[in-house]
């Protein structure tokens, strides 16, 4: 009896996809150890069209991939794809090379093997998911922003460094920041690692200098208001720097995500409740498992919550969370940059 196939929903040309924007996957389905080529994709010929087409070495490798049981017709088309391929060198429009033909499929059996054998095709057993699981282990080390998580400073207002960058102008040592300011080692450096995620300092050899960015945002200052608040041009500095930048840091990955997170969940009724908003940004910044109690999840979510309503994305009434005119802008500029960020990192066309 024949073998129960197991049902696959996902459209083979996703596969087609990876397969031939990260060629190092499709060497690893046909075992061979060199480095191939695109030659083509969807190549017309006279039998039809060819799925792939890659040169490794000295070989020209023939693909036809499937998401569905063996069939001997999926045979008889290799078969008359390579046909098609040796006219065109006996014509001089390919080049010259031994032709390995191969058809890709999620499962096959010893009879299946023997019929495509007899024709010199090459069967070759993929997973589907495993192919996707890859893409997207490959994409991730392109791509930080599909590993990159918040990070926690303790410090749970923005405003909170502009003292500690002011005094960065006249001194770079730690224990004289402490000093000046009163407040631990521990709390100073939290400070300038927050304001070196959002660019406005930098580090070297264990010391923290002021960045472009970091100078104009500590001209800005108001001797008014001192340290207890952002200024608009403050607000403008960081808010523009995030928009250029949008995946620059963990920090304002943090702030951006719990701003779309508003934009997200205002679907399902608003103003968005603060519970909502904790439970799903928890799992929208990849803290599932460190937030794992009511408390964490809470102070995790108030921090960048905070930042937000600081830099104007956000207002805050009760236990509700409101988008502003410049919030909803900031979202709408970040979903595009980071659709671009993405496809630049898939390859794919």
């Amino acid at each position: 009896m024949k073998r129960r196939f197991k049902t696959i929903n996902i459209r083979e040309i996703e596969i087609e996809d990876v397969l031939a924007s990260y060629p190092q996957i499709t060497a690893s389905i046909l075992e061979f150890k060199g480095e191939l080529r695109l030659i083509a994709r969807q190549m017309i010929v006279p039998s039809g069209k060819i799925d792939l087409l890659f040169l490794g070495e000295t070989k020209l490798f023939l693909i036809e991939l499937k998401v569905e049981e063996f069939n001997k017709n999926f045979v008889d088309q290799i078969v008359n794809y390579r046909d098609d391929l040796l006219k065109l060198q006996q014509d001089g429009k390919l080049i010259n090379a031994d032709i390995n033909s191969f058809l890709f499929l999620p499962s096959y059996d010893s009879t299946d093997e023997l019929v495509a054998k007899s024709a010199n095709v090459s069967l070759k057993k993929y997973s589907p998911n495993e192919v996707l699981e890859t893409f997207f282990r490959e994409l991730s080390s392109l791509s930080s922003f599909l590993t990159v998580r918040p990070m926690d400073y303790g410090v749970w207002n923005i405003h909170l460094i502009n003292r500690a960058l002011s005094l960065l102008t006249k001194t770079k040592n730690l224990e004289e920041l402490t000093t000046k300011i009163g407040i631990s080692r521990n709390s100073i450096r939290n400070q300038l690692r927050l304001a070196e995620q959002l660019g406005l300092v930098s580090k070297l050899k264990n010391q923290f200098y002021l960045t472009k960015i970091g100078e104009e945002y500590i001209r800005n200052i108001s001797e008014d208001q001192g340290n207890y608040t952002l200024t608009s041009s403050q607000v403008e500095i960081i808010r523009d720097f995030i928009i250029n930048d949008p995946f620059y840091s963990p920090t304002i990955f943090g702030i951006f995500t719990l701003v779309e997170a508003v934009f997200i969940l205002a679907r399902n009724g608003y103003p968005v409740d603060i519970k909502d908003l904790i439970e799903f940004y928890k799992h929208s910044v990849g803290k599932k498992f460190e937030w794992d109690t009511e408390r964490s999840a809470f102070l995790g979510t108030r921090a960048f919550r905070n930042f937000a309503v600081e830099l104007g994305l956000l207002g805050v009434v009760g236990d509700k969370v409101l988008l502003t005119p410049a919030g909803l802008r900031f979202i709408l500029l970040l979903q595009l940059h980071k659709g671009i960020k993405i496809v630049d990192a898939l390859g794919i066309s």
